[in-house]
């Protein structure tokens, strides 16, 4: 049985308070971090130049986001996630993929919703083993950025050190409000079934054996 306390907003929709502790919040946010722009297409840029924010700032939607990746001698927590994410799941038949990003969605500006779903032909062959999408929190102080479900009554804030779970389907499309005030800072990745992790199209980044315990 789950050591989690799982809060379900839907059949399908749950999160979890305190994820991780204010403490564990605060030693992620004080890491070194790689801030890179995102695509359109939600994939990283090859170089990322401090100049790019004013362009965001006309942005909508994806382009409004920055990715960043934590200093590799400064992942330890990145293990806590994951052994944690692997007890919350409680599914043999499906894993987290291991890989220690952070999403810093920017604040000012209106830009609209940008509504999507993971488990689609557009997104590839590897929709095709997407099963979940989750958020988890990392900071507050700012207003506005609250996930909405476009085929449910539901629009849902994440608090720092929560987590937000729900399906990658269709019927689960979602998008994030704009931001306001501060900056929003989160982890927010998708859940693949096993069958990916021993597929030829499973990244080399999505390690193996990061994902044995």
């Amino acid at each position: 049985m789950s050591q989690f306390n799982k809060i379900y907003i839907d059949p399908n929709i749950y999160y979890v308070e305190n994820f991780l502790s204010q403490e564990e919040v605060e030693r992620v946010l004080s890491s070194t971090i790689e801030w890179r722009l995102i695509n359109d297409d939600g994939n990283g840029a090859d170089e990322f130049n401090e100049k790019d924010l004013e362009v965001l700032k006309e942005g909508g939607g994806v382009s409004r986001r920055l990715t960043g990746s934590l200093d590799s001698e400064e992942d330890f927590w990145w293990d806590i996630v994951v052994r944690r994410l692997r007890d919350l799941l409680d599914n043999d038949n499906e894993k987290y993929n291991a890989v220690p990003y952070i999403t810093k969605y920017l604040p000012e500006g209106d830009w609209g919703l940008y509504y999507h779903y993971e488990n689609h032909p557009d997104c590839g062959p590897i929709g095709q083993y997407t099963t979940l999408g989750f958020t988890l929190a990392l900071n507050d102080g700012w207003t506005g950025g609250e996930v909405e479900f476009k085929n449910k009554p539901i629009k849902f804030k994440v608090k720092p050190g929560d987590i937000l779970v729900f399906p990658a389907s269709e019927e689960y499309t979602h998008a994030v409000h704009a931001v306001r005030g501060k900056e929003r800072l989160v982890h927010s990745a998708f859940v693949y079934s096993n069958d990916f992790y021993e597929s030829d199209i499973c990244p080399n980044r999505f390690s193996k054996d990061y994902l044995t315990y």
